[in-house]
């Protein structure tokens, strides 16, 4: 820790170490990255570099989600294909929108299985998609959109 310890220090010290054991624990799984979770760059030029308009589309897709999430959920305990291929189908578009990759991919998975009917399968990727949710939500919170 620098000297002397005041706030802005601690800080800097806290950042400093969770950065490296996030990257320890990513490293962790072969070919995850960050950009796996999000693509900051994507999304920046889908938001025409408006870091603002970008900051707030994170936002209420991140408070939008659980909802979704627990529509999607219903729409498995129903065994409601139909139902379910437009909820995936609509979050995944949103989620590739702005650069949400992990959730997208999850989406995506889940969209599959919809579409074959495979419920085992959606209950194993529903749960896949809320790690990714969370990934998500965790991974925006660190980012510092002063120095984007």
């Amino acid at each position: 820790i620098l000297r002397p310890v005041t706030s802005d220090n601690l800080v800097k010290a806290i950042e400093k170490w969770t950065e490296k054991l996030a990257d320890k624990f990513i490293g962790k799984f072969t070919g995850y990255q960050k950009e796996n979770i999000f693509n900051l760059d994507a999304a920046l030029e889908r938001a025409m570099d408006d870091k603002s308009f970008l900051e707030m589309l994170l936002n209420e897709f991140i408070k939008s989600l659980p909802e979704k999430l627990a529509a999607i959920k219903a729409s498995i305990e129903e065994k409601d294909n139909r139902a379910l291929s437009l909820k995936v189908n609509s979050l995944r578009g949103s989620a590739s929108n702005i650069g949400a990759n992990g959730i997208r991919a999850a989406a995506l998975k889940l969209e599959k299985n919809g579409d074959v009917g495979d419920f085992e399968a959606m209950e194993k990727n529903l749960s896949q998609l809320e790690i990714e949710y969370h990934r998500f939500k965790d991974h925006i919170t660190t980012i510092n959109w002063g120095d984007v």
